[in-house]
């Protein structure tokens, strides 16, 4: 068993430990064990004993003692770490970036092995630690600052992004909580495989820097650690529309000026509408006005030419307004066709933002359509003034019925 695995064991059976600086102080029960340990590491551990009383006592005695207090320096070193928690962990040497062969976390009594743990805690800070190696590999360079030993991963999109590697044990938890939804060796593995590999750190990048945007220096790391799932999740978005042939933007302002078109053409049939409604009103007077009483000579046959016009011109009219109603229906089959078109390509997130688009063309449709219907009904009400005129000058149905 290796001195930090004994070293463990050992806190595991303290009674009250506590931390004196580095050191670690508590009662043990004397055993072989506990023998055994300090006479193969006294010295790395810098053990000293002392009886319950509080006296120093020589360790050659320690088989005559059946409790004692115990105070020495756990095992500290790059390669392997017994840490008092997280933040004690974190503050040495570079494990913000890189990971002790073995460590133990004992607020936590977590422990880890060549990147194997059974802690929760431990395995969100393994991931953060496969972030920084993304974040590594995709970055322009790194940049160690000398008077904090932080490092800096710079990456240039728009601009130069300084992200300082800096995080605690709250970070840790946070990221914790989402754990299990995040496979960063697999993300690392896709973003760095055929086909679009250069596209796909790109788009990456971008991502980042979008929400770090907004960020102060030392609050970047913290946030694109809190943040990862929708970074990942705007990542694979923009990857999606790339493959397909589509930016986002770009799709939205070719939608934008779609929009424009269609919204022109239904305004140029409601043009139609409008000259039609003049002509409505047009008729009836020509009607009412030319229509002959039962004094004057022929009046029965000048009153029927004229009311046979009427029905002419409301089928006439009846005709042009099915005609610009079938119009209108080919412009929304048009952008119907144009909506299913990129709910078929596009995630649901992104469709909701271009959907807008489509909801403002069909209450124009519906508009449109109510226009014409109601050019219709004002012909009807025409026409059926024009065989009311028709029978106060005749009395048509008076004299048949």
């Amino acid at each position: 068993m290796k001195l930090l695995e004994r070293t463990i064991e050992l806190y595991r059976s303290m009674k009250n430990p506590s931390w004196e600086g580095a050191f670690l102080y508590g009662g043990v029960n004397v055993n072989e064990s506990l023998i055994s340990l300090f006479n193969d590491y006294g010295d790395d551990l810098e053990v000293e004993f002392e009886n319950e009383q509080g006296d120093l006592l020589n360790p050659e005695d320690l088989a005559s003692y059946s409790f004692v207090h115990v105070k020495f320096l756990p095992p500290r070193k790059e390669f392997s770490f017994f840490a008092k928690d997280f933040e004690d962990y974190l503050a040495n040497f570079s494990f913000r970036t890189q990971v002790a062969d073995e460590f133990y976390i004992s607020d936590l009594d977590g422990f880890c092995s060549n990147k194997k743990t059974d802690n929760n805690f431990i395995r969100s800070y393994l991931k953060i630690i496969d972030l920084y190696g993304l974040l590594s590999r995709i970055s322009d360079h790194t940049d160690k600052d000398e008077s904090n030993s932080h490092k800096h991963i710079i990456l240039t999109v728009s601009g130069k992004e300084e992200i300082p590697v800096v995080y605690g044990f709250d970070d840790i938890c946070k990221f914790y909580r989402c754990v299990g939804a995040v496979d960063i060796v697999k993300l690392e593995e896709d973003v760095f495989s055929a086909p679009h590999k250069s596209a796909k750190i790109s788009l990456l990048k971008k991502s980042i820097a979008q929400y770090l945007a907004p960020c102060g220096e030392y609050e970047k790391f913290p946030t694109l650690v809190a943040k990862f799932i929708d970074i990942q999740k705007t990542y694979s978005n923009n990857y999606d529309l790339f493959v397909n042939e589509f930016s986002f933007e770009d799709e939205k302002e070719k939608l934008e000026k779609n929009k424009r078109e269609y919204l022109l053409k239904l305004n140029e049939i409601l043009g139609g509408v409008h000259g039609k409604l003049l002509a409505v009103p047009v008729s009836l007077v020509i009607v009412a006005g030319q229509m002959k009483p039962s004094t004057v000579e022929n009046y029965y046959l000048i009153n029927i030419i004229i009311l046979i016009g009427a029905l002419v011109f409301a089928l006439l009219m009846w005709m042009l307004t099915a005609n610009q109603l079938h119009s209108l229906l080919a412009v929304k089959t048009e952008y119907e066709s144009k909506k299913e078109r990129l709910r078929l390509y596009l995630r649901n997130s992104l469709y909701n933002d271009l959907s807008n688009s489509f909801d403002q063309l069909d209450s124009r449709f519906k508009h449109q359509r109510w226009m014409i219907r109601f050019v219709d009904l004002l012909v009807l009400i025409g026409l059926i003034f024009s065989f009311l005129v028709f029978e106060y000058h005749t009395h048509f149905l008076a004299n048949f019925l």
